[in-house]
């Protein structure tokens, strides 16, 4: 005999507001680590926010304005 289809549910992965929340405390703790190891005026950390975080900040940007401002 069969089961019916609704019982059949298929197991899904973490619900979307817990890997955003998630990813929000990841980054939180990503950037207190930073500046708790490095200053402010680190040569390093600002090359990296200048030349990689900058311009991915910026192309997430500009795809949020191409899908919202039409």
């Amino acid at each position: 005999m069969e089961t019916p289809a609704s019982t059949d549910t298929p197991k899904r992965g973490m619900p979307l507001h817990t890997k955003i929340f998630t990813s929000l405390l990841v980054g939180a703790g990503a950037g207190a680590l930073a500046q708790a190891t490095m200053t402010a005026d680190n040569e390093q950390l600002q090359a990296f926010v200048k030349n990689v975080m900058q311009p991915i900040g910026q192309v997430f940007l500009r795809l949020i304005f191409m899908i919202v401002v039409p």
